[in-house]
């Protein structure tokens, strides 16, 4: 009997490793499945990461042209700024030129109508000169001091004197 036993205890123990070759094979066959699972996580991770990396890079280009845009917004707004500003210096300046041009018609029109009433005088003095000058009557033009200013042919016929 120990024979018999020896043979069943090597069948068992047969039967055993033929059992855990079975496992180990399951295992193997399981690491193998994994192995390539972990094989295609590992590619998605790197096609990940390129991604990111392309994303990153996008998000680079995008900030310099968002950059670019906000300098050139600001850049624009201070020239329209400077042009608002320098519209309404010339705006204030041009209401100042309009109340001088005003001003200045005023003081033609106040200068035209002087001319006209000395043109009006010097007719009437020119006309007066004329009947002074001609009339055989004595006619003396004296200052406010009584200097004599002017005498006509009349006066210097009748005295003898002239103005000098």
């Amino acid at each position: 009997m120990s024979l018999r036993r020896k043979v069943d205890s090597i069948k068992t123990l047969q039967d055993e490793i033929d059992k855990k070759n079975k496992e180990i094979e399951n295992n193997m066959e399981e690491q193998a499945i994994n192995k390539e699972a972990l094989q295609k996580q590992l590619e998605t991770l790197n096609q990940q990461n390129q991604d990111i990396d392309t994303q990153e890079d996008t998000i680079k280009q995008n900030r310099y042209i968002i950059i670019g845009v906000v300098v050139f917004l600001l850049a624009f707004t201070v020239l329209v700024l400077l042009i608002i500003r320098s519209l309404r210096e010339r705006m204030k300046a041009n209401a100042q030129l309009r109340q001088k041009n005003i001003e200045l018609n005023q003081q033609k029109n106040e200068i035209n109508q002087k001319a006209n009433e000395l043109e009006k005088v010097n007719q009437e003095l020119e006309k007066l000169s004329i009947v002074a000058g001609k009339t055989q009557n004595a006619i003396v033009i004296m200052d406010r001091n009584g200097f004599f200013e002017w005498v006509n042919a009349g006066f210097t016929r009748f005295f003898g004197y002239t103005l000098q």
